[in-house]
C-alpha cells in the first residue's frame, strides 16, 4: 500500500510517494499539527479583520413576499415586471432581501413648489 510520505529536508517536510513506515509517522504527525496551527492563525487573523456578517431576513419565493407585504402574488409579479422591487433569481425561483424590499417600496415625500 503506497501512501503519501513526508521527507524531512532542511527542517521542512515535502510530500513524496514512497512507502510510509511506522518510524516516520511521528514526523508526519508533527508536520500536520504545525500545518493545522498555521492555518488556525491565518483564519483567526482574517476573522479578526472582518466584521461579523449581519443576518439578513430573506424571502424565498413570491408567496412569502406577498405575505410580508400583505398583498396578492399577482401584485408581486406586477412589481417585478415594472422593476419596482429588487429580486435575485436562482433557477426559476426568486429571492428577496428585506432591506432591499423596504428600500424599494419606501414612500418618498412629494415636493410641492420648487
Amino acid at each position: 500500500m503506497f501512501l503519501t510520505n513526508f521527507v524531512v529536508n532542511n527542517s521542512e517536510m515535502k510530500f513524496t510517494t514512497e512507502r510510509m513506515t511506522f518510524d516516520r509517522v511521528p514526523d508526519a504527525v508533527a508536520y500536520l499539527i504545525k500545518q493545522v496551527e498555521d492555518l488556525r492563525s491565518v483564519i483567526d487573523t482574517r476573522l479578526e479583520n472582518k466584521e461579523a456578517p449581519t443576518e439578513e431576513l430573506k424571502f424565498d419565493g413570491d408567496k412569502a413576499l406577498a405575505q410580508y407585504l400583505n398583498c396578492s402574488v399577482q401584485t408581486v409579479h406586477a412589481l417585478k415586471r415594472r422593476k419596482a422591487i429588487t429580486f435575485h433569481r436562482m433557477g426559476r425561483r426568486c429571492y428577496y432581501l428585506r432591506s432591499e424590499i423596504d428600500r424599494d417600496l419606501a414612500v418618498q415625500p412629494r415636493k410641492f413648489g420648487k
